[in-house]
């Protein structure tokens, strides 16, 4: 009888451990199959920004951001908030761009494919960061047709099971007339803006030092790809710092 009972006992141990175990399997599978579910959810949501900035539909992308504190960084341009947001996309881009218009416009292309996501979702899966990559084109029809490069650092937020921006910041890298390629291209001459109220689509402030877009081709900067290598750990960054004599 007493070894029956310390054999009950020693089972029952076991089974409590492999319990454990299979609990924290489970766990485990639940916040891996969270972060695909995220990666996804936020390519999803860059991929459909970028066919609204396709065509020209500028009242669209400002519902795409969180109303908690959201910016967008536009070639060292800073636009704050939801009226900032709203004023870059549906003043700004819509006067210069879509001619005052809705969208979209016959003869006009804005195409900004995204490529190249590198997404990394923060551990409590509620935040997320991305690195994206664009080389599209601006064409009027029968009169003009330049390529256009440039980088997304953008930043994330799940709001109610949602994907939003929180801050999207996009930099010119290089244009070129499409005909002529970019062999020969000039550094990029970004805008210079004129803050609001003074310019009423202006941004609301200039980007900080920290913030400022890296320089364009010719040159090289990997300052803006801080994502971390998959083996190592390193980023861009560390890695040019090493490299570089």
């Amino acid at each position: 009888m007493r070894a029956a009972a310390v054999l009950l006992c020693a089972l029952a141990s076991v089974s409590a451990h492999a319990a454990e175990q299979d609990e924290a399997k489970l766990q485990e599978l639940e916040r891996r199959l969270e972060r695909v579910e995220a990666i996804k959810a936020i390519e999803r949501l860059q991929s459909i920004y970028g066919y609204y900035q396709d065509r020209f539909l500028f009242d669209e992308p400002p519902t795409l951001f969180t109303k908690d504190r959201p910016s967008a960084h536009y070639d060292d341009g800073v636009w704050e908030g939801t009226a900032g947001i709203d004023r870059l996309w549906r003043g700004y881009f819509r006067k210069t761009l879509a001619r005052g218009t809705k969208g979209p416009i016959a003869g006009e292309l804005f195409d900004q494919p995204q490529m190249q996501g590198v997404i990394t979702v923060a551990e409590d899966g509620r935040t997320a960061t991305a690195t994206f990559r664009t080389l599209g084109r601006r064409v009027v029809y029968g009169k003009h047709e330049e390529w256009i490069a440039g980088l997304y650092r953008n930043d994330y937020v799940n709001e109610d099971g949602v994907w939003k921006f929180k801050t999207l910041r996009y930099c010119t890298l290089w244009s070129a007339p499409y005909t002529q390629g970019w062999k020969d291209v000039a550094p990029v001459k970004r805008e210079r803006w004129r803050l609001y109220p003074r310019n009423p689509q202006g941004p609301d402030r200039l980007a900080r030092e920290e913030e400022r877009c890296p320089a364009g081709y010719p040159q090289l900067d990997t300052s803006e790809l801080d994502f971390a290598h998959p083996v190592t750990g390193e980023t861009l960054r560390e890695i040019a710092s090493r490299v570089q004599p």
